[in-house]
């Protein structure tokens, strides 16, 4: 068991963000030492990923659905925005085209 027990809401009950965490720390603890190494990692690098995320974003214009951009400029980072998170899709080339992380074109 996690040492720190979650403490309620102001409602007096447990948020479910709460929950999932104490269930995921009982889960892990559970796990052979090779998966939880596995899954630290992949804990980690997601904080990484959030990390860079966060700081890429307020540190650079972020155009959203709207915004007015019909065109972006050769070399742009290209996001897609799933439920309020974004993620990375791509470079721009040119000519409608994109890069992704695969290296495929599409357009």
């Amino acid at each position: 068991m996690p040492k720190n027990a979650p403490e309620g809401n102001a409602r007096g009950s447990l948020d479910i963000e709460s929950v999932l965490s104490t269930a995921g720390v009982i889960i892990k603890d559970a796990l052979p030492d090779t998966i939880r190494k596995r899954v630290d990692t992949l804990l980690a690098t997601k904080q990484i990923a959030q990390n860079f995320y966060e700081e890429f974003l307020e540190t650079f214009p972020v155009y959203r659905e709207g915004d007015g951009v019909s065109e972006p400029e050769i070399g742009s980072v290209l996001w897609h925005d799933l439920a309020n998170a974004f993620s990375h899709t791509g470079i721009y080339v040119g000519g409608g085209q994109i890069v992704h992380l695969t290296g495929k074109f599409n357009g």
